[in-house]
């Protein structure tokens, strides 16, 4: 009798794995192992008290994915060709 309810749990779990996996290595990949080992580093240095840094910096990677995205959209351009052409120091 608790067959079924165990094989439900696990395609619930495997559901959600399967939802959320993509964005999970998509994010990884953006992130970089560098930062993740800094992150750890500081963590384990620090405890909870840089908690906001972490959070701050995830808000303001989003927004620069966001408008670094809508930028090669609109304009075909990615944002290091943009540098090089709209700013004087862009070599």
């Amino acid at each position: 009798m608790d067959q079924p309810a165990s094989t439900s749990i696990w395609k619930k779990i495997l559901a959600l794995v399967l939802a959320f996996g993509p964005g999970i290595f998509a994010i990884g990949y953006t992130i970089g192992t560098g930062s993740v080992t800094s992150m750890i580093v500081a963590g384990s240095t620090y405890g909870m008290q840089l908690l906001w840094v972490l959070l701050l910096s995830c808000v303001f990677s989003g927004i620069l994915m966001f408008v670094y995205g809508n930028y090669a959209l609109v304009t075909g351009e990615t944002a290091l060709f943009a540098f090089k052409k709209h700013l004087k120091w862009g070599k």
